[in-house]
């Protein structure tokens, strides 16, 4: 099980120096999304733009043993 990804990206084709992700409480027994933020800032999207992974940040996910049925529902 992961706990954390890094990518660094070259200055010729993304603005941002690095994209991490961070997977909180991750194990065989919590594999799905409870909550997540994306740079400090609370995100309810399943999906990320090329342009926000570009420019460089951090997405935490936290993770749990049961679907929340709420989380990924942006606008619901």
């Amino acid at each position: 099980m992961w706990r954390r990804l890094s990518f660094k990206f070259d200055s010729k084709y993304a603005p941002g120096k690095s994209f991490i992700i961070t997977a909180k409480n991750n194990s065989a027994q919590n594999q799905y999304i409870q909550s997540a933020t994306f740079n400090g800032q609370p995100f309810d999207r399943c999906w990320l733009n090329y342009s926000e992974i570009a420019a460089g940040g951090a997405l935490d996910l936290t993770m749990g043993p049961n679907p929340n049925q709420r989380w990924g529902r942006a606008g619901n």
